[in-house]
């Protein structure tokens, strides 16, 4: 993911903690870095998705469709 990218799913994850006190808040540098890692991965826990850690399209969808709910 390009940085533009990796900042779009960090905001989104802040947009879910800001929602789900369980959820943790990253800082929104644009790098994928482990804060944002170990989020994505425990929002992937939490939504029944292998935890890769990685976001693929499916990922992407379902992330967004998440954080604008």
């Amino acid at each position: 993911l390009g940085d533009v990218y990796k900042r779009q799913v960090q905001q989104w994850l802040n947009e879910i903690a800001a929602q789900d006190c369980s959820a943790s808040f990253v800082p929104e540098t644009g790098e994928f870095d482990t804060a944002t890692q170990t989020a994505l991965e425990a929002w992937q826990i939490a939504n029944n998705i292998t935890p890769l850690g990685v976001v693929d399209d499916s990922v992407w969808k379902q992330l967004k469709a998440d954080a604008l709910s």
